[in-house]
């Protein structure tokens, strides 16, 4: 028999081929965090009709998972991208609110890809996303208190503050972007400036 027929093939992502990949990105999310035995008893109870998976499979799953988190990563931006494009579609205009929340994501998402063009790219579109939604939310907070309507002021207010605080988030990543840190550092930096965990 020849090699190529004795070697076994290796599967991709195994047991969890059938799941979806949020689901796929779950579970590897718990790969990182608890240990092998609990995230199998976890992915058997969570996804009913799966069978419970190995050790070896779990370690197997999670070694492709690695490999193709950039790729999901890039794929779950599209999907995001796409759903905020219909519903900008749908509103008529823009909220520079969420295109500047889709800005903040990519930074990290560039980051995980490990491209440092696009980490400097995605930094200076999200401090013009920042800034237009401030200016927005300036615009929206003048026009609620001449129309003195209370809770719509409130409302205008706190997209105020939150641009404000965008705003914030944008020099803060300019400054990071621009520093001596190393990657690690810039990696824990930008989750920390955009409220994700590690």
């Amino acid at each position: 028999m020849s090699q190529a027929k004795t070697a076994r093939k290796r599967r991709t992502d195994g047991w969890a081929a059938e799941l979806p990949e949020e689901q796929q990105a779950q579970i590897a999310d718990r790969m990182r965090k608890f240990p092998w035995y609990e995230v199998a008893k976890w992915a058997a109870e969570q996804f009913p009709g799966l069978r419970q998976p190995s050790r070896n499979a779990l370690y197997r799953f999670a070694e492709w998972f690695r490999e193709h988190e950039a790729e999901f990563l890039l794929r779950q931006r599209l999907r995001d991208r796409a759903a905020l494009e219909r519903e900008l579609a749908e509103a008529g205009a823009p909220d520079p609110q969420k295109l500047a929340a889709v800005m903040g994501n990519d930074v990290v998402a560039a980051r995980a890809r490990g491209d440092e063009e696009a980490v400097a790219r995605a930094v200076r579109l999200y401090s013009v996303a920042a800034g237009v939604a401030g200016d927005s939310a300036k615009l929206a907070l003048d026009r609620q208190a001449e129309e003195r309507q209370a809770g719509a002021l409130a409302l205008a207010r706190e997209r105020f503050e939150a641009a404000e605080r965008r705003a914030r988030q944008a020099d803060q990543a300019e400054d990071v972007l621009k520093s001596d840190l190393t990657p690690e550092e810039k990696d824990r930096r930008y989750r920390q400036i955009f409220g994700m965990t590690a």
